[in-house]
């Protein structure tokens, strides 16, 4: 494929291109089949969508050259422009999304005057000499907390979390964090946790460990019936352009390929039924290595041309993503739009036309 474009008095160099929807020749048949996995049809459906031929695969550099006689500078160009993209990706670089505190204040600031009177209200409704032996214990542990929290630039991660998990105590939808982060008495006074750390000497390190660079994670469980309405305020407040819901991807297991292809392949359902029972009940098998542990699957494989052919199939699809989906309840919050730090996808779900990011 080539094409030149006129710009102004210029002209566009010419490139010479080939479409590639998988990687080798060979693997064109998997690719019909995963067609009608994705598809839902069968390969003896003559109305299905199909690529018509094998021709769609990368192709080395010296058959380009060959299916382009006379036009090597335009099968260069390719490279040319490859050497000419510049990506370089910081994995280790945060990008949390900035939280405004009222009047002006600073994040840290907040946080502590936040802190002071959860404080207060957890710990200082006790008997008097209670209460002050529980008061300084705390208040020692908070102190400890913040300094940490602060010093490795987190104040405003736990303004964003305890913002929503605000809202939601307002309208009445149950929140509760989860896990290490219930280590936290700040976690504990800010409310986002219902369990007091000292009460079940629950270690902050295992949560935020000042010698390891890890960002916190607070896991915050909400009501699944009311859950969207917490993530519709934080859409809200951070722009509709900066939030979005984690993409999850499902992928083929040794025994969901075995049924998928068999299905496409129009193989009887009880002899794939009794083929997936021969896979070992090994947590992440691969279909490999099923063949290597089971003897009647292995069997079933030398015996039979289709199976053979299947299982061959199979393998080359185990691990492809089957389907995206959206995750329950994890959100991106960007610092401007969401474009500019993670890729996207609109996930249509029944009924939705625009789709969600």
């Amino acid at each position: 494929l080539s094409a030149r474009r006129k710009t102004g008095s210029d002209f566009l160099p010419l490139v010479a291109t080939s479409d590639a929807h998988y990687l080798k020749q060979e693997d064109a048949f998997p690719h019909d089949v995963l067609l009608c996995i994705n598809t839902g049809r069968t390969l003896k459906d003559e109305n299905r969508m199909r690529y018509g031929s094998d021709q769609f695969y990368v192709r080395p550099p010296e058959e380009m050259y060959k299916l382009f006689p006379g036009h090597e500078a335009a099968v260069q160009r390719s490279q040319e422009i490859a050497n000419g993209v510049d990506i370089k990706l910081d994995f280790k670089a945060r990008h949390f999304p900035v939280f405004t505190p009222p009047r002006g204040k600073k994040p840290e600031t907040y946080l502590k005057e936040l802190c002071e009177a959860g404080l207060e209200e957890r710990y200082g409704a006790t008997a008097p000499k209670e209460a002050q032996a529980r008061m300084a214990e705390a208040r020692k542990r908070l102190d400890l907390e913040l300094g940490v929290i602060n010093k490795m630039g987190f104040a405003s991660y736990f303004l964003i979390v305890w913002d929503f998990v605000r809202f939601a105590i307002s309208k009445n939808i149950p929140a509760s964090a989860r896990g290490s982060a219930c280590g936290a008495i700040v976690s504990y006074v800010l409310k986002l946790s219902h369990v007091c750390p000292i009460e079940y000497d629950l270690l902050f390190e295992r949560f935020l460990d000042p010698n390891r660079s890890e960002a916190p994670d607070i896991d915050i469980d909400f009501c699944q019936d009311r859950r969207e309405e917490v993530i519709q305020y934080v859409r809200e407040k951070y722009g509709e352009s900066s939030v979005a819901q984690i993409g999850t991807f499902g992928t083929l297991a040794a025994k969901a390929a075995i049924k998928d292809v068999g299905r496409v392949m129009d193989i009887p359902l009880d002899r794939v039924i009794r083929l997936t029972a021969m896979v070992p009940a090994v947590l992440n098998i691969t279909l490999e290595e099923a063949l290597q542990q089971s003897p009647d699957l292995r069997r079933e494989y030398d015996n039979d041309a289709d199976i053979h052919k299947l299982i061959d199939t199979a393998m080359k699809l185990e691990g492809t993503n089957r389907q995206a989906g959206t995750h329950a309840a994890g959100v991106v919050i960007a610092n401007g739009p969401i474009t500019d730090y993670v890729p996207v996808q609109r996930v249509l779900r029944k009924g939705d036309d625009n789709g969600n990011r």
